[in-house]
């Protein structure tokens, strides 16, 4: 009998979680919220929830993978799993063993607990890796894809490396100011979270798929 595959990101948009559904032959589901604004964070977070759970509920999956963060979505789906007897892994984007304060510090509790239950943890990148096996955590790592783009077969006389930023703690702000400065032939783009006093880099945001 064939399981029955989802993935879930509270997020409106995730081409990653889309590209690992589609190779297991799965679906992917983005949950969005539009209201911006710390002060609606409890609120956020609560429709945020209520809305997997209904999802859960109504599409009954065998197993689920619960896109990092926030945590509180592999949370919501790991005791829908516990209640049901299902499977579900985790697909960290970062992890919250390195931010500092008290309250980051209970969410990496969470977080740990949540991997050991975990079938397996998905990280971004080798480090991520070696650090949760030194937990005696199952982790295996899967580099996002690189999109395909057409060959237009048009000549350009700047070259572009473009940065994808996503506020995590280990990417390394400093080296791409040093690459800017020390390169004047190369234009820097930066996407995704965005930095004061970033020097001979254009700044783009966070971009919506379509005008990727």
């Amino acid at each position: 009998m064939k399981n029955n595959i989802i993935g879930i990101a509270w997020a409106k948009s995730s081409p990653r979680l889309d590209s690992l559904l589609q190779s297991l032959n799965g679906r992917s589901y983005k949950i969005g919220w539009t209201i911006k604004g710390k002060f609606f964070s409890p609120l956020k977070y609560i429709f945020l929830s209520i809305k997997t759970i209904y999802l859960l509920i109504k599409t009954k999956p065998d197993i689920i993978i619960a896109q990092n963060p926030p945590i509180f979505c592999p949370l919501i789906v790991y005791i829908y799993t516990k209640i049901f007897n299902k499977k579900f892994l985790i697909d960290h984007h970062s992890l919250f063993l390195f931010r500092k304060g008290i309250f980051w510090k209970f969410l990496s509790v969470v977080e740990i607990k949540l991997m050991k239950k975990a079938m397996l943890n998905i990280v971004i990148h080798d480090n991520y890796r070696k650090i949760l096996e030194n937990r005696d955590i199952n982790a295996l790592t899967i580099f996002d894809q690189v999109p395909i783009i057409i060959n237009d077969e048009k000549k350009y006389d700047i070259f572009t490396v473009i940065f994808p930023l996503g506020g995590h703690p280990d990417e390394d702000i400093e080296l791409l100011q040093e690459l800017a400065h020390s390169l004047k032939n190369i234009q820097f783009i930066t996407t995704g979270v965005m930095h004061k006093n970033l020097n001979n880099i254009k700044q783009l945001g966070f971009l919506p798929l379509r005008n990727i």
